[in-house]
């Protein structure tokens, strides 16, 4: 027996056309065409009007990303609002609310939470146009936005509130100067009004002691206001302000730190805080503050007091006197910012 017979490899079967199904493919391409079929499909390419519908379906695909519907752009908007509210920054919530009420006027969660957002920011007229909308017998509102719009009730109601006879009793007892003002105190505090009206009445004579710069008295009833209503907001405002003439610096910053606790974008919380640092001459912090004004609320004439005090410790007082005629056209009509500013930039008074 011959055991060295020849021994050939076994050679691969070989592809068939994938197209035609007949001719073997070529063999170093990719594709398994035959020769004839390659040669087809390089006479005739793919045709230019496919890629011409390919390129209208991506621009078609890309403007209707761009130009997002209007229902899509509003629940965006609605989005952030209600992540506005979560971080009690209620300028802002109250920003991208317009948006939505825009785009969905009849949209009742907007509305519940425009009027929550303009009850923190103190919008008087848009929180009193939202409730009187709202405040309907069918009105469909989320629950929690019900229960948050009634606590934003009680808020905005607290400051609100007034006894029609105070200012007369008030105007009164102011005759017999600190000693009336007191005994006004005591029978108002000691009287069966609902508590709103009673601890806004108690408000008032404190802010007539703060006009009298009879900063202890106004400190004393301002300390029964807080004990009753802890998040008063005016006491805790009027607090802020008399603690910077007592030189209570800290103690201001943290009756400051309450107000926007309740709404961290409080402009007036804020100013507050920048004129106490000014008072201490801490021009670096005041800045600080000034630029969280501005980001907030551009044009807002604290921003203005703050430069012109900054100018005048600068030795600026060409600009710091520029930017007091600047403050007279924008302020109120009673002008009372510009008055105090005029003192303190002629240096008639020192900045308090």
């Amino acid at each position: 027996m011959d055991d060295n017979h020849d021994v050939s490899p076994t050679q691969p079967d070989q592809q068939i056309c994938s197209n035609c199904r007949q001719e073997p493919a070529l063999e170093g391409y990719p594709n398994p065409f035959c020769a004839n079929c390659r040669n087809n499909f390089i006479k005739y390419p793919i045709p230019k009007w496919i890629y011409g519908f390919g390129a209208i379906i991506l621009l078609v695909m890309a403007l209707s990303i761009i130009r997002i519907p209007p229902y899509i752009h509003t629940a965006i908007e609605f989005g952030k609002a209600q992540n506005a509210m979560k971080a009690h920054k209620y300028f802002t919530a109250q920003n991208h609310l317009k948006t939505v009420l825009q785009n969905a006027p009849a949209f009742n969660n907007g509305k519940a939470s425009m009027f929550i957002a303009a009850a923190y920011n103190f919008d008087v007229d848009v929180a009193r146009q939202m409730f009187t909308e709202i405040n309907g017998v069918n009105v469909d509102i989320d629950e929690d936005l019900e229960t948050e719009a009634r606590t934003a009730m009680n808020f905005v109601s607290a400051m609100l509130a007034n006894d029609t006879t105070i200012g007369d009793r008030l105007e009164a007892a102011s005759k017999d100067n600190s000693a009336g003002l007191l005994r006004l105190f005591q029978e108002v505090d000691s009287s069966a009004i609902d508590i709103d009206t009673k601890l806004m009445s108690e408000y008032r004579i404190a802010d007539r002691f703060y006009d009298w710069q009879n900063f202890d008295s106004c400190k004393l009833i301002l300390n029964r206001i807080l004990l009753v209503s802890p998040t008063h907001y005016a006491a805790l405002q009027l607090m802020a302000a008399t603690d910077r003439h007592l030189k209570l610096f800290d103690e201001g910053l943290a009756y400051c730190d309450k107000i926007l606790q309740l709404n961290r974008e409080n402009v007036n919380a804020i100013f507050l805080k920048a004129r106490i640092e000014l008072v201490r001459k801490n021009f670096t912090k005041a800045a600080a503050y000034r630029k969280e004004i501005a980001t907030i609320a551009p044009g807002n004439i604290g921003c203005l007091e703050i430069d012109a005090v900054l100018a005048q410790s600068a030795g600026d007082n060409a600009k710091a006197k520029t930017l007091l005629a600047q403050i007279k056209t924008i302020d109120d009509s009673e002008q009372m910012i510009y008055k105090r500013m005029d003192s303190v930039i002629n240096g008639n008074a020192p900045y308090n």
